[in-house]
């Protein structure tokens, strides 16, 4: 800055001189004797050197056609004008309330206390608290302010924008950003890539693609997470070494632990499926399942819990007012207990299971024969009835009958068997209940008798 001012010192003091060729003090003594004036001449020629010991005074016009200087100082009151040339000052500088350069000023160094009006400024170093220009500044050095620079817009070129403080705007836009250090911005918009050591946003709008490669998330709230036609190839939550749950699910003032067990099933203190659940391995549930909706439950193995330290898997317990094994459908499948295990109904003193049809004349039912009538011994009298199966059975069944009321016959005792029915599919198909006594009256009487099956 002191370097410019000594640039601006030539010119105000060539200006100076021009208004006084030779000063001692100008401004502050008064003026000359009336009796040095009496005498008025249109032109006045010195050859050599002119002193003056006391104030020189030009009421109108003073022309220098060579050099004028001023060793003392230059004052100048209403102004100077510089046509060309230029204004050299070799020391003391200029001091000015306001600069005006209409054309371009060039300083290797300048200090301003007020304002600099001009052009076009070219400069090493300029230190100011104040700067305006109304046309455009080139410097090639430094430009050093202790207060803010502020204008319509900043254009750092090629050479990037530097700064150890904080960029503070209503709003950022660039096609690349690069930070080694925290980022925090109210709102940030990029078209490029943005890098940064770490970053704080009050308000974070992604319109695009977001690669979370290898990062690590902490504090992340998705209370508001659309994943509409996302794909994740795997998700990983909490500490994989740990055996507590990572994830904790909360809705409707509930919450409920999530996460993986040992042997890789997901994990969960509870369970409650409203629709419909499709297990296609197993599932081990220690506490307790609730399936609402028709839906129902579709798996291919229900296993109770393995007791830690067992292979054994503990008790499976059903408990319901009523449990329906397939369903209400007919036919729909078998029920198998496998490994020659024991289907046991009541375990308790005072409990009573019964195993009931409910219809199901497959299982049991009531059949009616009548022998022939007026049948002469040695007869014999016989009479039949017939049921067919509605499933056929694929192996032979046991059919067992007993008759319902006293089976005898006029004081005879009948002879009773069953015969199965079998199909060209080698299916047995039913079942036919014979009757035989030795002789009968014109009105034999019909007996009824109950039988059940049991698939061998």
């Amino acid at each position: 800055m002191k370097n410019g001012l000594r640039l601006i010192v030539p010119v105000l003091g060539a200006g100076a001189l021009i208004t006084s060729v030779f000063s001692g003090a100008l401004a502050s003594h008064s003026p000359a004797p009336r009796e040095f004036l009496r005498t008025a001449v249109k032109s006045y020629t010195v050859n050599g050197k002119l002193t003056v010991t006391d104030v020189l005074r030009v009421n109108k016009n003073q022309s220098v056609y060579g050099r004028q200087y001023a060793h003392g100082g230059l004052q100048i009151w209403k102004g100077m004008t510089v046509t060309n040339g230029g204004l050299t000052v070799t020391s003391g500088g200029v001091t000015a309330d306001a600069l005006n350069v209409k054309g371009a000023l060039s300083a290797a160094s300048a200090t301003l206390a007020g304002n600099l009006q001009t052009g076009t400024l070219q400069s090493g170093a300029i230190n100011g608290s104040t700067l305006a220009l109304t046309g455009a500044a080139t410097i090639g050095g430094v430009l050093n302010a202790a207060g803010r620079v502020t204008g319509n817009g900043v254009d750092a070129g090629s050479g990037g924008l530097t700064t150890t403080g904080n960029i503070a705007g209503s709003g950022f836009s660039a096609s690349s950003i690069t930070d080694s250090g925290a980022l925090s911005a109210g709102s940030l918009t990029t078209s490029g890539s943005l890098s940064a050591g770490s970053a704080a946003f009050s308000n974070l709008q992604v319109s695009g693609a977001v690669n979370f490669t290898n990062a690590t998330v902490t504090g992340l709230n998705l209370s508001s997470l659309n994943l509409s036609g996302s794909t994740l190839s795997s998700l990983t939550l909490g500490n994989t070494s740990s055996s507590s749950a990572p994830l904790n699910l909360g809705a409707n003032g509930r919450t409920i632990a999530l996460g993986v067990s040992s042997n890789g099933a997901l994990a969960l203190d509870n369970l409650a499926v409203n629709s419909s659940l499709a297990v296609g391995g197993s599932a081990s549930i220690g506490g307790n399942l609730s399936i609402g909706g028709s839906g129902g439950l579709t798996t291919g193995v229900v296993t109770a819990p393995t007791p830690s330290g067992s292979s054994t898997p503990s008790t499976l317990a059903l408990a319901g007012s009523t449990i329906a094994l397939n369903g209400n459908t007919i036919h729909n499948g078998n029920t198998t207990l496998a490994q020659g295990k024991d289907l046991i109904l009541s375990t308790s003193i005072g409990a009573a299971t019964h195993v009931t049809a409910a219809g199901d004349t497959d299982v049991a039912g009531v059949l009616s024969v009548t022998p022939a009538a007026s049948v002469t011994s040695p007869g014999p009298a016989v009479g039949t009835a017939q049921y067919n199966f509605t499933e056929p059975y694929t192996t032979a069944p046991n059919v067992v009958v007993s008759a319902s009321s006293n089976p005898l016959q006029s004081a005879q005792v009948p002879a009773v068997w069953v015969t199965l029915n079998v199909n060209s599919s080698s299916q047995y198909t039913g079942f036919i209940l014979h009757y035989q006594v030795p002789s009968t009256t014109s009105n034999p009487a019909t007996v009824t008798y109950n039988y059940h099956v049991i698939g061998s």
